[in-house]
């Protein structure tokens, strides 16, 4: 049976999971074959409820949602570099960063990439970062120059 487990999904943790099957991002079935379904009181351990805005815990389950869902989409590797990488390195970018008019809404414009090449893209486009990837003076070169025309250095 953990052979039918894809081993994008094995590398993630119990609670990233856990947390997937609450959000319906994983759909999960009883030994019986039955649907298992949290039930609603258990979304949130008994001491968090006052703490956390329900506006708080939508935006968290959405950016969650995103990216366990490029994760498995992408098969956990870099949109980038194209290496595989654990969840826990995973993230999510913009292709066109918001600041140079991305679209925050939307799926078109968003792709999961390792920590390491999202923070090497920083505020370059796509294209932009595909052109100079390989070498880290181009990269910044190019981040001083795009942050130069936005006027924020």
């Amino acid at each position: 049976m953990i052979d039918e487990i894809p081993e994008h999904i094995r590398a993630m943790t119990r609670r990233d999971v856990l947390q997937a099957v609450r959000d319906g991002v994983f759909q999960c079935r009883k030994l019986d074959g039955s649907e298992f379904t949290f039930p609603p009181a258990d979304r949130l351990p008994r001491n968090q409820k006052s703490l956390l805005s329900l506006k708080g815990i939508v935006k968290k389950s959405q950016r969650l949602r995103a990216r366990m869902r490029t994760y498995s989409e992408q098969d956990a590797h870099c949109f980038y570099c194209n290496r595989t990488q654990h969840f826990d390195a995973w993230t999510i970018d913009h292709k066109t960063p918001l600041s140079r008019g991305g679209n925050r809404k939307g799926d078109s414009n968003i792709v999961g990439a390792c920590s390491s090449c999202n923070h090497q893209k920083d505020c370059l486009t796509l294209e932009e970062f595909l052109a100079v990837r390989h070498d880290p003076k181009l990269i910044k070169a190019k981040i001083a120059e795009v942050l130069y025309t936005l006027g924020k250095r």
